[in-house]
């Protein structure tokens, strides 16, 4: 009776820790390093009507991967594995809904191979749950008397491998993030804070030099502060084409707007510059 006992103080021990441990884990994960992407996701499967908050997002999907978790739980209760196992359907969701990118030269998103692999790393997931079930290994494995430390960490070990793998299949692209970040910034009127975030990336591309140019126009800096950034694609560069440069939650018309027309036809950056000054269309403002 008393053995019973301490197991199950073990067990719920274990559970609670394990749970707190993964919730802290996906909110932060998803709050401060996901959450623009995120953002833009929403964006452009909306095609914009919609918009995601970073806070209130977070803490639904940590609900929600904790809701799979129950029920995953609940549906291999009489399996009474470890308890960090259970987590795994929680994190093969929670990486598929963070391996987007962006397709190259298009303005849209794709899912990752995470969306295609991962049901199928459940299918095997639940093979061998089914498999250690039956052959009695389970069983084995929980008659052992471990004492609460060692069985404790072994099941941190197990969740710490998980969520290790959520951050290494999930976006890691820095210079998309710090795009989409500075964007972001942006679109909250904060450009020394889209600046910050530009000017700590080594390794800018077409659309950083874009966003830097734009905020330090709106920041009043862009004469003098330019050449103080990396930069790459020259005058191109600094205004959208849809290609190699664009805007995910920026609106070109709002760009354009700032520049003072916008037009159909796209052209690039100094035609544009001097179509507007010899037609004096130029924005007064502007300091492009």
């Amino acid at each position: 009776m008393s053995k019973g006992f301490a197991l199950n103080n073990q067990d719920t021990l274990v559970r609670v820790a394990c749970t707190f441990v993964f919730s802290l884990f996906a909110f932060f994960y998803l709050y401060y390093f996901q959450a623009d992407l995120l953002t833009v996701t929403q964006h452009v499967l909306s095609q914009g009507q919609t918009h995601y908050n970073h806070f209130i997002g977070a803490i639904l999907i940590t609900l929600v991967l904790l809701f799979v978790q129950v029920a995953t739980a609940n549906l291999l209760k009489k399996v009474q594995m470890a308890w960090a196992f259970t987590f795994v359907p929680s994190v093969l969701c929670l990486i598929m809904l963070t391996d987007v990118h962006p397709v190259l030269n298009e303005s849209k998103l794709e899912f990752g191979a995470g969306v295609y692999l991962c049901p199928i790393a459940l299918v095997v997931y639940l093979l061998l749950v089914w498999l250690a079930h039956s052959t009695g290994l389970t069983a084995a494995f929980n008659s052992l008397d471990f004492k609460i430390v060692r069985r404790l960490w072994a099941n941190l070990t197990v969740l710490f491998s998980l969520m290790a793998l959520a951050c290494l299949c999930g976006n890691n692209d820095r210079v998309y993030h710090v795009r989409i970040h500075a964007e972001q910034c942006i679109l909250n009127g904060d450009f020394e804070g889209a600046l910050d975030a530009i000017k700590h990336c080594d390794e800018p591309d077409e659309n950083l030099t874009m966003l830097t140019a734009y905020a330090l126009s709106r920041n009043k800096q862009l004469p003098e502060s330019l050449f103080e950034y990396q930069l790459k694609g020259g005058s191109k560069a600094m205004m959208p084409n849809g290609t190699t440069t664009r805007f995910e939650l920026l609106p070109d018309t709002s760009f354009y707007a700032y520049l003072g027309n916008c037009y159909r036809q796209r052209m690039q950056t100094m035609h544009y510059l001097n179509y507007q000054k010899r037609h004096k269309r130029m924005n007064k403002v502007t300091t492009y």
